[in-house]
């Protein structure tokens, strides 16, 4: 079976290691190749310099766009172009069975290509894109462009994946081409590991990890801990950053910007945090949540309709829309509840495993593979 994978719009692999995610991203790919016998294609929005993480792959062949091309320097030629790459590169997959997304923007292209090819197409989303940007109160162009890009993608796919309920309902709900055969749950995944307990952590540390953008709200996260004396360390960067510096000194809250730490380190330094927050005003179906909890960190988190569905609140974590204190009061009353933090601990844990494991979701994958062939 080969099945080729095609990037998140002017997404390479390149890009993915500077962010310190590239281990992470391909650990399901690199699964499926070696237990299922999977031969996987990527198709990048990179040069020459991906087909140096060839090393990092198991079975996986890599065609960078901008190997093969050349990379328009105005982004309005270069989107105007990208609609004629299919034709450029659909030789080069004349082996491959199936076409699958790695997220809805770019699936113009192996949209066209199925269209050309004739060939089953797996959209996958790990976030809807048009709810966000409705959220992100983008302007009526582009909202009509995602509108007309999901119902595109709604009638050429063969499956489409979601990460949620939530974002299964709201398809359902607004688009004419979607049934229920069609959209299917494959959620993000974690790695297993053994549990440890939250005793011997940092008890008066915070960790956040995220875009350090709007959305994730860490503007208002900081303005939070006010004069708390509890410190809080942000894994990410992104454009916010040095308005985020003046927040924390505004708002006397000692703040650690620790920028991009490879995916393998992340997961380990999760350990050394009894407590990890996620403020964002609104997510997807968020990895950083889901490996905080599968390494037995205490989670609070400003739940919203998709968040609802991994928390259940005061059980595996907590919601801070519920909380009765502020969150500082709430966790320095919890540092004196050593029961309840284990309780809590463990419980988050277990429910990771449990719905979250790679082995879980790649045989989903492979399952979803099969049915369309």
């Amino acid at each position: 079976m080969n099945v080729t994978i095609f990037f998140t719009y002017n997404m390479s692999l390149s890009e993915w290691d500077k962010l310190g995610i590239i281990d992470r991203e391909i650990k399901l790919y690199n699964h499926l190749s070696e237990k299922y016998n999977v031969n996987f294609t990527f198709v990048t929005y990179g040069d020459i310099e991906d087909l140096s993480f060839s090393y990092k792959l198991k079975n996986i062949d890599i065609i960078p766009i901008y190997n093969l091309l050349q990379k328009p320097k105005n982004k309005y030629i270069q989107f105007i172009k990208s609609f004629f790459i299919p034709f450029k590169i659909k030789n080069l997959l004349k082996d491959s069975d199936i076409y699958k997304t790695n997220q809805l923007y770019g699936s113009w292209v192996p949209i066209i290509l199925k269209i050309i090819k004739n060939k089953p197409l797996i959209i996958r989303t790990g976030f809807d894109l048009l709810s966000f940007r409705i959220k992100e109160k983008k302007n009526i162009i582009k909202l009509a462009f995602y509108f007309l890009l999901t119902q595109a993608a709604a009638l050429a796919s063969s499956l489409y994946f979601v990460t949620t309920k939530n974002d299964k309902k709201f398809l359902l709900k607004n688009f004419i081409w979607f049934n229920k055969s069609k959209l299917q749950i494959i959620p993000n995944w974690i790695t297993e590991t053994d549990y440890s307990g939250p005793e011997q952590r940092k008890k008066n540390r915070i960790l956040s990890v995220g875009r350090l953008e709007e959305q994730k709200n860490f503007d208002n996260l900081i303005k939070v801990f006010k004069d708390s004396n509890l410190e809080i360390d942000i894994v990410g960067t992104g454009s916010l950053e040095k308005k985020l510096k003046e927040t924390a000194i505004e708002s006397n809250v000692k703040v650690n910007f620790l920028g991009s730490i490879n995916h393998e380190k992340l997961l380990e330094i999760y350990k050394d945090y009894r407590y990890f927050v996620l403020y964002s005003t609104f997510e997807g179906h968020p990895k950083s949540l889901l490996e905080a909890m599968s390494r037995g960190c205490i989670c609070f988190v400003n739940v919203d309709t998709n968040t609802i569905e991994i928390i259940e609140d005061k059980v595996n974590g907590f919601d801070i829309n519920k909380l009765q204190k502020s969150l500082p009061e709430s966790i320095k009353n919890l540092n004196d509840q050593k029961e309840k933090q284990t309780y809590i601990s463990k419980n988050a844990f277990k429910f990771t495993i449990e719905n979250y494991s790679l082995e879980f979701i790649a045989e989903k994958e492979k399952l979803a593979y099969g049915s369309i062939l």
